[in-house]
């Protein structure tokens, strides 16, 4: 169901498309809940490193902004690029972020400085450009930002594949939010050792 290409977002939109045909033939719905679990396998088969607000990568340019010297200022600076998905459409699994409606441009990208939540873990990478399976690949992942976690988008962008990618820096989720992030956490239980993470204080 994972398909064979290198990229682990390629493999995700394999399996992605293989859930919603399943879907759209049975009587019986698949929930969002197996589609979370489902959506989460191979995630760390190759021991990647998992981020989260309490343990985050080192801070890094925005490749795809930068000219000439790379800036130092903070704001500017975040933890990688992330596919976020087609925000157009109505599959749970084609869309890698929860994303508010009023954070959306009318072009397909989202605002500066909202928050997005992560649905199951995601790739952070270097730019958006850089996945294994296509042609000039020059670059890795950086890790995965783990499921359920939240990011602030510092800038957003489609590909040539009109999916939505942001440049983001890992954060805090907002206490008001209405998300319950334990849909998420059921969702990665089999995925993260109990090691990765302490969260007794949440």
């Amino acid at each position: 169901m994972a398909g064979a290409d290198k990229s682990f977002e390629s493999r995700r939109a394999h399996r992605s498309h293989w859930l919603e045909i399943y879907n759209s033939l049975s009587d019986v719905k698949l929930s969002d809940e197996f589609i979370a679990v489902m959506m989460e396998q191979d995630a760390r088969a190759d021991g990647t490193a998992l981020y989260w607000s309490g343990d985050l990568p080192g801070l890094i340019p925005n490749a795809e902004r930068t000219r000439g010297a790379e800036s130092t200022n903070e704001d500017e600076l975040g933890h990688g690029w992330v596919a976020v998905g087609h925000l157009d459409s109505k599959r749970y699994s084609d869309v890698n972020f929860k994303v508010s409606p009023h954070a959306m441009e009318r072009d397909g990208t989202i605002k500066p400085h909202e928050i997005i939540r992560a649905r199951w873990s995601v790739t952070l990478r270097s730019n958006s450009r850089n996945l294994e399976d296509r042609q000039g690949y020059t670059g890795t992942s950086l890790g995965l930002l783990w499921g359920g976690e939240c990011a602030k988008v510092i800038d957003s962008r489609l590909d040539g594949r009109l999916q939505t990618w942001a440049f983001i820096k890992i954060v805090q989720c907002p206490l008001t939010t209405n998300s319950d992030p334990g849909f998420e956490r059921r969702a990665m239980s089999g995925v993260a050792d109990s090691g990765d993470r302490r969260l007794a204080d949440r």
